[in-house]
């Protein structure tokens, strides 16, 4: 009686178990190609400026904070514009104001726009794109840097306005 096998190579097993490790080396270097041709997004830049300043940002806080102030902030896609209303006693009315809209992980996402003065509480600017949707780090202040009003929020701008207030500044580090 003679008994015929197939050699190793016409078998399933061998190649299945060879198949395991030669996957692991493929992805592997595919994985590798892609960390090595990307580039981290840093959504900041100047992190390091940017922690040395928090003590002034403090300060703009309580200062937005003591005024009382608020802003909404509405889209209104109809007519393609930001409208910012500014609520409360800024020391000055400035006749423009800086508002940054910041993805937390995404700096492509950034938007910033100049906001013009367009009436007594009412700051404006034109909007080319849709709404920006989603979680935002929103900074507004004026061009003196006086007071900052800064937010972290759920934005739906096309639904709904949004609403900054000035967070609850925390203990005093000027010295």
């Amino acid at each position: 009686m003679e008994h015929h096998t197939k050699p190793w190579y016409r078998q399933f097993w061998p190649w299945f178990v060879i198949s395991i490790p030669a996957s692991s080396v493929v992805v592997g270097t595919v994985l590798l190609s892609f960390a090595l041709t990307t580039k981290d997004s840093l959504v900041r830049s100047d992190y390091y400026k940017a922690g040395r300043m928090i003590n002034e940002q403090l300060a703009q806080q309580r200062a937005a904070g003591a005024a009382h102030l608020r802003a909404s902030l509405h889209w209104l896609s109809d007519v393609n514009q930001l409208v910012v209303t500014l609520d409360g006693r800024p020391p000055t009315w400035p006749g423009h104001l800086e508002l940054e809209l910041n993805h937390p992980t995404l700096a492509a996402q950034d938007r910033r726009w100049q906001l013009q003065r367009t009436g007594e509480t009412t700051y404006a600017a034109p909007v080319d794109a849709s709404p920006p949707q989603g979680r935002r780090h929103i900074r507004l202040y004026p061009p003196d840097h006086v007071w900052l009003l800064d937010a972290r929020l759920e934005l739906d701008l096309a639904n709904q306005p949004s609403l900054i207030a000035p967070a609850r500044p925390g203990p005093n580090l000027d010295g």
